[in-house]
Parts: structure tokens; C-alpha cells; sequence
């Protein structure tokens, strides 16, 4: 099973089908689009064959084709709305979602599983998603019962639309703009890669270890890999940072503009106390407040004032086989 934090469990994700056409970069001033209309693939060139006959599905560097499935009209909604999301205990409530879990409310994009929509139902139900209601593009989209024959990913962008991809090692950057009060389902590449020898090795050399989601600007919305998923509003102020600590046992994520308060939860009982740390980008310790008083069923791990600048935080779970991960957030940021 894939790890929670990274979104998993059982939604209902409706994989409609996309337009066709190209999508062009806009100009950095352009006005944000709001449409719920599905825009089209973006196209481009094949990478040259090697001669050295690289398995087809082992994705080259370069631009990266894909699909905007379908589009939906959303807008974040209230905490309050999400009352009884929040307390289902699939999600590690009542009365509200393990830490790592809650980061997918705040997630500016969610990272989909492609093999199965009963694993995507986590990161769906509480980032207040519902692509049923979605509006359907024009052309059939890959569904989850053709993942066994085909490669590919599938992302759900908020509030943004894509304009590029490409792929660098096993890096993915996504170029986007803004789209306010929509969510896309967007599968790539366009078309899916069939798969060639074994599912492990093809499905191993094809997924990206890293998922990075920019701006027109560049500025960095959203950064995601296997056990760490950190996201910024369009002003590059931190919304969140989350890891397990089992894959990833380090957190770095960047504080901007100006001095920001935050706050560290971890699942109540699950994390040694005093064992962490927060250090700065050369690597030396940062004093934050004791532990203080969490909402039920969480335990607050660190509380301090940070300058601008890249942190990181490091730990030890207690009982690591039941996760247990590490949400950071803004200290003014309302919890359910």
C-alpha cells in the first residue's frame, strides 16, 4: 500500500476523457484563467531513440505530453463543511484526521494513484474533491482498469491549470497557471506507454521520484516525493510541510517574505518526545518552543518563530511501524 500521506485509500475519481488541441505558455502578465472548460494536451517532440535501445517505457528527459481529463468547478470548503470527512476513522479520526492526512485539505495538487480509484479516497474526500460532478473533455482519457496494460501518472491540480511538463532524471516539473475556483484531473504522458517486461521494472523505471509544481514566475507552489509533501500559496508563503519520517526522515521546507510562526503535530503517542530537531540551511540547531498543548489526538512537536530562510526537521518515530508523521504549518492556520 502506498503511503497515506501520498494520498491513498478509497475515492471516486472519474477519469472523463480530454480535449484535443495544443496549449500555448502565456505570457507571464496574462490574466488568470478561470474556465472550467478542459483544455487541451500539450504536445511535443519524441525524444530520439538511443542507440543503445532504451526500454520504451523508461520516459526520456525532455518535454513531457498530457491530458487535462476533465474539470470541475471548486472552491476549498470550510472547515466546518468538512466536519464529518474530517472524524471518519479510515482517516484516523473522530474528531479529526492524523496530521499527515489533514495536509491533503491544504494541497495546492494531490498526486493520484493510477492503478486504483479506491486508493486515491484519502487525498479526494479530504481536499473536498469530486471529480463525479467533473465536466468531461472531449476524448477518452486512460482509466484505472487499463493501468495493468499502460504507464502512466495522474495529478489533481487546484486552482491551476497545466501549460508544461518535462522530465529531468527522475524529476518531474509541471508549469502552471492560475485557474481560481477549479480543480483538474490531468494524466500523463498523452499517450499512456504500454508496458514491456515485467510490471515491477517497468513501473519502477517509469514513475518520478520527485514532483515539482511552478509557477509562471517559477516560484515553487507545490514539491512532493515518496514520504514528503510540502506547498506554498501564490505569494511563496508556506501553507504546509508533512513527511512520515519512515522514507524521508528529514523535512526541509522554506519560510519567505517574512518572519512566519509555525507549528509541528504528529499523531498522538507516536513520536519519541524530544528527539527533534530543527536546523537551518548550514546545518545548525534552531531552539523552539516545548511541546504545548495539541488538539485531541495529536501531540505538538515543535513551535518556533522563523526567520526567511530553508529549514529542515528531523526525528525519530516511536513505534514506526504505525507511521506517524510530522505536519507543519503556519501557526495561525485554523485546525477541524
Amino acid at each position: 500500500m502506498r503511503w497515506p500521506v501520498l494520498f491513498a485509500a478509497a475515492a471516486v475519481l472519474t477519469a472523463a476523457a480530454a480535449c484535443g488541441g495544443s496549449i500555448e505558455r502565456p505570457a507571464a502578465s496574462e490574466a488568470p484563467s478561470g474556465s472550467a472548460t478542459a483544455m487541451a494536451a500539450a504536445t511535443s517532440v519524441p525524444a530520439t531513440p538511443d542507440a543503445t535501445a532504451t526500454p520504451r517505457f523508461v520516459t526520456q528527459d525532455g518535454p513531457l505530453t498530457f491530458r487535462v481529463c476533465s474539470t470541475v468547478p471548486w472552491t476549498r470548503p470550510p472547515l466546518a463543511a468538512m466536519r464529518e470527512v474530517f472524524a471518519d476513522p479510515r482517516f484516523g479520526g473522530p474528531p479529526r484526521p492524523a496530521p499527515e492526512l489533514l495536509s491533503s485539505y491544504f494541497a495546492p495538487v494531490l498526486r493520484l494513484d493510477p492503478a486504483t480509484e479506491a486508493a486515491n479516497a484519502a487525498a479526494l474526500r479530504l481536499g473536498g474533491l469530486d471529480f463525479a460532478a467533473a465536466t468531461p473533455a472531449g476524448a477518452a482519457c486512460p482509466d484505472y482498469a487499463e493501468a495493468a496494460q499502460l504507464l502512466f501518472d495522474r495529478l489533481a491540480l487546484i486552482d491551476a491549470e497545466p501549460v508544461a511538463m518535462r522530465r529531468d532524471g527522475g524529476r518531474v516539473t509541471v508549469t502552471v497557471r492560475s485557474a481560481p475556483g477549479t480543480a483538474r484531473d490531468v494524466v500523463y504522458p498523452d499517450p499512456p506507454l504500454p508496458h514491456e517486461g515485467s510490471r515491477g521494472r517497468a513501473d519502477t523505471l517509469f514513475r518520478s521520484q520527485e514532483l515539482v509544481v511552478i509557477d509562471l514566475a517559477g516560484r515553487v507552489i507545490a514539491e512532493e516525493r515518496v514520504g514528503r509533501r510540502v506547498g506554498y500559496d501564490a505569494n511563496g508563503t508556506l501553507r504546509f510541510a508533512v513527511t512520515d519520517l519512515q522514507r524521508e526522515p528529514a523535512l526541509t521546507f522554506t519560510v519567505a517574505g517574512k518572519p512566519l510562526e509555525v507549528v509541528g503535530y504528529t499523531v498522538a503517542g507516536r513520536f519519541e518526545p524530544g528527539t527533534v530537531r530543527l536546523l537551518d540551511a548550514n546545518g545548525r540547531d534552531v531552539p523552539f518552543a516545548s511541546a504545548g498543548s495539541a488538539p485531541a489526538g495529536w501531540d505538538e512537536v515543535l513551535r518556533a518563530t522563523l526567520a526567511p530562510g530553508t529549514y529542515t526537521v528531523t526525528g525519530i518515530n516511536k513505534e514506526p511501524a504505525r507511521g506517524g508523521g510530522v505536519l507543519v504549518l503556519p501557526a495561525s492556520t485554523p485546525l477541524p
